[in-house]
């Protein structure tokens, strides 16, 4: 939600050994400083905790003095903070105009590659990846993958192509690849 003009707005990334309590302390100081957190994404991969968040403010407050606000924080939690300011011309949509939801999902014994070969594809194709989850999970017969994409596909793109050279992908990596429109984007 973009704010009036008097607002600021943060991203704030904040990295660490996962434990309880950081997304308690974390919101809990922004609330403290009149801070609203309005986006945010968290997730733990192999017991390291990482979160982003946009948070606002209604008024003025530095990028260095809410990075001396978490100073105690870190050092407490065991945690690194990153702050960026976020500029009016940085503030954008969640999904690109003319462009529908989708989602792709693989699965298959792991390899080098998955990623780039499939993102490659669609990066070529103007297709926006929103939001991506891949797992690595050990077998009988090998570390099998999971992965999926959200991604944004423009309204002019040529469905029929990505098919055909997701379904290149699939025979080449050995993998089995679904795609398909997201009816309502729900959290």
């Amino acid at each position: 939600m973009l704010q009036d003009a008097s607002s600021v707005r943060m991203v704030m990334t904040i990295l660490g050994k996962d434990r309880p309590g950081i997304v308690a302390s974390i919101s809990k100081r922004l609330f403290e400083m009149g801070g609203n957190i309005e986006d945010s994404s968290m997730t733990i991969l192999e017991g390291e905790f990482a979160m982003i968040l946009i948070v606002s403010f209604n008024e003025d407050i530095a990028p260095q003095g809410l990075r001396e606000a978490f100073s105690e924080t870190e050092n407490s939690l065991g945690v690194k903070v990153y702050i960026k300011p976020l500029q009016e011309d940085e503030m954008v949509r969640d999904e690109m105009p003319g462009s529908s939801p989708y989602v792709i999902s693989i699965f298959g014994i792991d390899r080098p590659g998955i990623i780039s070969e499939v993102a490659s594809l669609l990066a070529d194709r103007s297709v926006n990846i929103t939001d991506m989850k891949t797992k690595v999970i050990g077998g009988e017969k090998g570390d099998l993958y999971a992965m999926v994409i959200e991604a944004d596909m423009p309204e002019d793109v040529d469905h029929e192509d990505i098919q055909k050279k997701l379904s290149e992908i699939k025979k080449r990596l050995n993998v089995d690849i679904t795609i398909r429109p997201i009816e309502s984007l729900q959290l």
